[in-house]
This record gives structure tokens, sequence and C-alpha cells, in this order.
């Protein structure tokens, strides 16, 4: 039986990296043969990563263990690779690491995989499997189930394994994984070539190294195994020639391979058992014997009993042939451990059939009947096996020509389909162009309509702002100064009968008006700059414990007209990256207003905080507060602002929109929260860093 195609494409893919080789040399003609032991990379690999391991209690150190687990795997020491995989288990499972529980399960599995343990390699899979079936990756659930296809297969279940490799494929072929492909089509191969269907073997494995040269880059493609892999279906089909060809270029390209990893040593081991049965066929009993010793010597270093199983039944049957029945025995009985441990009925049926024939030679009759009945009871159980395996090509069968037929039915369907086309041609012609036609119209129609509306929306825009600016001249400015005149004239008139506390209370009421004039002078001409596009901020860092205090102490003397008391909560001062004149300009407006707004022997707060990559300064007053609706209608410049509120004290609503237009030309915002009753909270956000 070759080696499984999946082996050197799926099974343990954790370390991307090739076996470290050193020159020793063993006594069984393994002189051109390089492989691992444990003074290579791998054991060079382990000891680096092991200091690492300080403690074994967090997810860092369980994937350290799974790299020191895969290190023992590659290192054919796979006892210790479990005993690694087992520690990092029991560190992933509390923590619930997913990607960390994954990997130790496929150590697990591909640890008792190599070992010849078959049904507790298939157990940890299915495991795994659990984990991605829950996922999307539908790559790791086509390669969990190749290698569930290749247990089956070791022993011997090939309709179990020829399912799985099926559903691998479709899945590899939906998300279009040519590597995947690659290893699935190798796998079948091997099913067909134990139906004796070699033609389909044949196929299978072109279309395979077909897809891996046009695909593949070079560091993936593994061409010697396909020409061990077709050098054993010519082995079967007996095209002894042609196998040795394939076999000898797939030897030239393992000899080039200067570190060969673990698969490579395992093909390795196949191709000189195919060697060697093809010398035994030859009659060529030295050359056979030696390539069989080589392999069996190759196969123990690897650790690989599957394949060691198969070499030592070959030596058996050779040295039967040769009526050596001591050492065809000793071999059996090698060889048939192996197939308990591995528990492969193919295994099984061939050694008791060679037993029982050694000791029909030797005259132990007893021996033979036992071995005979024993032969017969595995030889049931792979006829059911070949019950199955006839089912599935019946199966097979169907699945063709129901597919044949579908293709039949969509090519008269298909022609029915070109005739009404090509009667149908012109007429589409003219639909096209009629459409079109009207495509463009309506085109050309949209665009004037998109350019009315935003035409529309920019008069608007302008004529709003016109309105406010006259609405301002005309009320807020006219009033003022009205008022500002009209006490200057009473005073001037009446100066000398006025006592000193009427005195105090005009003047009070001058300083008012001058205040609240000036004010809104400067929020004309700010506003007057950024419609002519004039201001242009220069940002620079800035305390924000500067900017506040800045603005609190030119508040003073309107809040202390009205016992108001500003406070400030204390907060850590941040540094942000704006424009001083124009963030003091807001916060003095909304300052302005909160205090305007608020009634005598009151409060108004201010607070700073920083919420991901903003400063965020808030205001809060206790007057009358805004509905929902009203609050809608701030920074808005075509509304008229005596609709916002209940508030007699309404101004122009200027500031507001100086907040807003300001605070655009720095990426700031700008939003209020209130509720009838409960005071208004005005907060800005300013950016921290350049945007």
């Amino acid at each position: 039986m070759i080696v499984n195609y999946l082996g050197n494409l799926i099974i343990l893919t954790f370390f991307s990296g090739s076996i470290m080789m050193n020159s020793s040399q063993d006594s069984t003609n393994t002189e051109s043969i390089p492989y691992s032991t444990h003074d290579n990379y791998y054991s060079y690999i382990i000891d680096s990563l092991s200091q690492y391991l300080k403690d074994t209690t967090t997810v860092y150190e369980a994937k350290i263990l799974c790299e020191i687990g895969s290190g023992y795997y590659r290192n054919f020491n796979f006892e210790e690779g479990i005993n690694v995989a087992k520690k990092a288990l029991k560190i992933a499972y509390p923590e619930n690491d997913t990607a960390v529980i994954t990997k130790t399960l496929r150590l697990f599995a591909d640890n008792y995989y190599a070992m010849g343990d078959y049904q507790q390699s298939n157990n940890y899979f299915l495991k795994e499997l659990e984990y991605y079936s829950n996922t999307e990756n539908n790559k790791k659930v086509a390669e969990v189930y190749c290698n569930v296809g290749v247990n089956f297969e070791e022993r011997g279940l090939m309709e179990q394994g020829m399912y799985y490799y099926l559903e691998a494929l479709k899945i590899y072929e939906k998300i279009d994984d040519k590597e995947g492909i690659v290893a699935a089509l190798s796998n079948l191969s091997f099913v067909y070539r134990y139906q004796d269907n070699f033609t389909k073997a044949i196929d299978a494995l072109e279309k395979a190294n077909s897809i891996e040269k046009e695909y593949l880059s070079k560091s993936l493609q593994k061409e010697h195994y396909y020409f061990v892999n077709i050098a054993d279906v010519y082995i079967k089909m007996n095209q002894l020639e042609d196998a040795m060809k394939y076999l000898v270029q797939g030897e030239n390209i393992l000899k080039k391979i200067t570190i060969p990893d673990d698969e490579d040593l395992n093909i390795w081991v196949e191709l000189l058992r195919f060697e060697g049965d093809i010398y035994v066929q030859q009659n060529n009993t030295p050359a056979a014997y030696k390539k069989y010793s080589e392999a069996l010597s190759l196969s123990k270093k690897t650790g690989y009993l599957e394949k060691q199983g198969k070499v030592l039944k070959s030596l058996a049957e050779m040295m039967l042939t040769e009526n050596k029945n001591n050492e065809a025995e000793t071999y059996s009985k090698e060889g048939l451990k192996i197939a308990d441990q591995t528990g492969s009925l193919y295994l099984k049926k061939d050694i008791y059939e060679l037993l029982s024939q050694i000791a029909k030679n030797k005259k132990n009759y007893q021996n033979a009947y036992k071995y005979q009945q024993l032969y017969n009871v595995f030889s049931d159980s792979v006829l059911s096996i070949e019950t199955a395996k006839q089912l599935a090509n019946f199966q097979a069968i169907y699945e063709t020509e129901k597919k044949e037929n579908q293709i039949q039915l969509l090519e008269k369907e298909k022609r029915i389909q070109d005739l009404q086309l090509q009667k149908t041609e012109s007429q589409k012609n003219y639909l096209i162009i009629v459409l079109v036609l009207l495509l463009s119209l309506g085109l050309i129609i949209f665009n004037r309509f998109r350019m009315k509306k935003r035409v529309a929306s920019e008069l608007s825009t302008l004529n709003a702002t016109k309105d406010k600016f006259f609405a301002i001249i005309a009320h807020d400015l006219k009033n003022p100064v009205s008022a500002f005149n009209q006490i200057t004239q009473q005073v001037n008139t009446h100066f000398e009968k006025l006592d000193e506390e009427e005195l105090k209370y005009y003047v009070g009421v001058l300083s008012d008006n001058s205040s609240s004039l000036l004010q809104l002078l400067k929020n004309l001409l700010a506003w007057s700059r950024s419609q002519r596009n004039q201001l242009v901020p220069v940002l620079k860092e800035t305390q924000s414990e500067k900017l506040i205090t800045n603005v609190v102490e030119d508040a003073k003397n309107q809040a202390n007209s009205k016992n108001i008391k500003i406070l400030t909560a204390e907060t850590e001062s941040i540094v942000v990256l704006t424009d001083k004149d124009i963030v003091e300009t807001v916060l003095r407006n909304l300052l302005g207003n909160a205090i305007k707004f608020s009634p005598e022997n009151s409060g108004v707060e201010i607070s700073t905080k920083q919420k991901e990559d903003e400063l965020i300064i808030s205001i809060t007053d206790q007057g009358p507060g805004l509905s929902h609706e009203d609050i809608k209608k701030l920074f808005r410049i075509e509304i008229d602002t005596k609709t916002i509120g209940s508030s007699e004290n309404k101004g122009s609503g200027i500031g507001l929109i100086i907040c807003y237009e300001f605070l655009k030309k720095i990426n700031g915002r700008i939003w209020a929260e209130s509720e009838p009753g409960n005071g208004c909270v005005f907060s800005i956000a300013l950016p921290l860093k350049r945007k």
C-alpha cells in the first residue's frame, strides 16, 4: 500500500520547516538515505523553545508547548509528543482558547496516527471537527475529513475512507483550494487501486499532478509523491518496466533534497519497498532483500508502524518463495504484532494466510488449520468491505449516468435557447438602443433636477443668512443702541436732579447694555470673517484648564451682576490640539448664554472629560430648559429664534450659529441636551489629535 498523498500535504502542519538530518548511518545499507535523529534540527528547536517555559499556566505557554510537541512529532518521538499535548490541553481548556485547543487535538491525532492507533487518532480528529463545524473555516473542515479518511483507509475500511475523501473534495472544489484538491484526488487514487480500478487511479493522480504544476508554488510541489504513487499502480498492473521508470524519477528527486522532511522519508520507504517487489517478480532475490532491508530500517527510524508492517509482510512473502520458513515465520509474526496494534484488516488477513502456509510447509497442520480459520474470519470481514466497495462502485456508476443524462438535457435546452436567442437578437438590439436613450435622457433630467435643487438650497441658505443679518441690525442691534441713547439722554437732561442711587442704577444699565452691544458686535465681526472665509484656524497644543480659566475670568462681571456662581468641576487638565481663540470665542458665547438664561442666585457648571480621542467640555445652566423639538431648531440660521423656547429673554441666535460654524473649522462638534424646566447642557467636542 503506497503512502497517502494526504500525509505530505495535510498531516501535521504546525511547522513549515524541514527536518535537519545528520550523517549517522545504520548497519542495514541506508548509506544514501539521511534520516532524523534526536540531535537534529528539531532537537535544537525543542531545546530553544523549552527555555521560555517559565510558567505552564498561561495560553502563551500552551502555544509554546504545541510547537514543542510538533518538534517531537517531527523527530518521531510520538509518545513525548502526546505527553506535551496533554500539558497544553490542560492549560487551553480552562481558558477556552479555541486556537490552542484545536492545535492540541491535532497533536494527539497526528501522534496516535503515526503510532498506528487509528481509532484513537480518529477520536481526536472528530473532536477537532466539532470546533471547526461551528465556524466558517471550510478549509479546516475539509482537512479533518481527509485525515479521518486516511485513518479508515489504513484500517482497510475503504468505503468509509472514500466517503470522507469525496466530502473533502467537494469542499476544496467549492472554495477553490488547489492544494486541498491535489490531496483529496491523490487519496482517492489510493482507494481506486484497492478496487483494481487502475484507470480511475491514474486519472486521479495525473489530474492532481497537473493542478500541482499549474497552480502550486515550487515549495509546495511534491512530484516525487506522484511518481511513487503512479509506480504502485503500474506494479499492480504488472507493467514493471514503466513502474521502475517512475520509481527512478522519484528517487532522483529525493536524492536532491538536502533536508528531507518526515513525509519525504516515509515516501522513500514505499519507494524502496516497491523496488523490492519488482525485483522479487524478476527473481532477483538479493536485490529485493537489499531494498526490503533498507525500507525496514528506514521505517523503524521514522516510527510509522503501518509501513513497517507492510515491509515485514513483503519480506515474509519473499522468504516463503525461497522456502526459508523460519525467517518467513519470524517476519510474519512481527508483522502480525503491528497489524494487531494498528487494527489493519487487510494486513491481518494476508499475514494469517502466510502463517498458515508456513505451518503447512513445516508439517504443523494444527497451526496451519488454526491460521487458516483466522484467515477465513478476516477474509469474511474484508469480503463485507469488498461488498460495500462494490456498492460504492454501483453508486458511482449511477451518479455518472445521472450526470450524463443531466448533461444531455442541458445540451438540448441550450440548443433551444440558442434558436430563441437568434430569433430575438434584433429585437434585443432595438430594445438596448431605446433603453440607452431613455437612460441618457433620465440622467440629463436627474442631473438638472439635482443641480436645481442644490442651487435652490444654496439660495435658501444665502437668503436666510441675509435675513438673519438684517434681523440683527433691525432688532438686536437697534434696540440696545436705542436704549443706550435714551438712557444717556435721560441722565444728561436730569443729571442734577438724580440722587446717588438713581445714578448708580442708570450707570449699571448702561454698563449692561454696552457689554451686550460689544459682545453682539464681536459676534457679527467674527461671523463676517467666517462668511468671507477669512477665519484660518491655527492649531496648537493647549491646556484645557487654561481655556476654561480665561473664559470664566471674562464672564465674572456678568455672573456677579445676577449673583450667579460659576462652578468648575475638578478634573485633570488635558492637552488638546486646537485654535485657542476660536475655542474661547465658542465657550464665551455658551457661558454667556448660560448666565443669561439662569435665574439670579443660581449656578452654572463647567465640566470636562476625555472620551476616546476627543475632549468634551459641557456647560450646564439652571434656566427654563428646551423641548426636544426646540433643540432640533438650534444651530440653524434659517430658523427664527423667536420660535425657540419659552423665555422672554431671547436674542438673535447668532452666538450659537457662530459656535457651530467655528467648531466646524477645527473639526469639532456641538450639541445640546435638555428638558423643559430642567435647564440646558451645551457640550462641545474637540479632537485631541490632528484630523
